[in-house]
Order: structure tokens, then sequence, then C-alpha cells
């Protein structure tokens, strides 16, 4: 059973929502103060954290890692002890090439990081302006 665009994207929506409200509660519980500090320190962390994870998945997407990725993938095919296992590409050219074609197919959904932690910052923005003038 295919899912619709939608339906994929409203799920990304969910995982990224309560990863942000778990890091957000990590944060903000385990330093334990619970003045307009700890919430701005709980904001900024989870906010940059979220920000940074849609970056890495953008770069990943343009083949940052390639390399590292073949690498790997060619270390553990070696390793497998099934003779009808064969690799998808004889060489990492073939596969850089694969690699391109699969990116041109399917795009990174990167909105949710990005509005969420934007949303995250400018609530610790506003938090931390508040502080400084009291």
């Amino acid at each position: 059973m295919e899912l619709e665009d939608w339906q994929k994207h409203l799920i990304v929506w969910g995982i990224v929502s309560v990863v942000e409200i778990g890091l957000f509660c990590l944060c903000f519980f385990v330093k334990g103060i619970y003045s307009v500090y700890g919430w701005e320190d709980a904001f900024f962390i989870s906010g940059v954290v979220m920000v940074l994870v849609g970056l890495l998945i953008l770069v990943t997407f343009y083949g940052a890692f390639d390399i590292f990725i073949y690498g790997f993938s060619s270390v553990f095919s070696h390793m497998n002890p099934n003779p009808e296992h064969v690799r998808k590409d004889k060489d990492y050219y073939s596969y850089i090439q694969r690699r391109q074609l699969e990116r041109e197919d399917k795009k990174p959904y990167l909105w949710p990081y990005f509005i969420e932690g934007g949303v995250c910052l400018l609530v610790w923005l506003i938090l931390a302006l508040v502080s400084q003038s009291l």
C-alpha cells in the first residue's frame, strides 16, 4: 500500500514535532532551571539541533558523504558469505551515476526541520530580549 505525498509529509511533521518536544523537555528538565533562562536554553538547543539536522540531511542528499556510503557498503558486501550476492554497482563512478538519477526522482522534505527549528530560535530570541530588559 503506497502512501500519498501528503500522508508522508504529515508523518514527517509528526516525527519531527515529537523529537523537537522531546529534545526541549530533555534540555529543560535535565538542567532544572525553571526561570526564563531555562526556557531560553531549551528553545535555543532544540532549535539549533533541528536546523542542523535539516542541513545535514540536505548536505547528505547532495552527495557529500557518498564516498563513505559506498566504501562502507563495499566493505560489508565483501563480508557477505552468500555467493549469489552481487553489488548493484561495479565501481564508484557507476554508483555516483545511479545516485544522481535517484536524486532527480525524489527530493528531501526539509520544511519541518527548518520551520520548527526556526520557530524555536525565534522564541529563544524573544525570550532573550525580554530577559535582558528584566
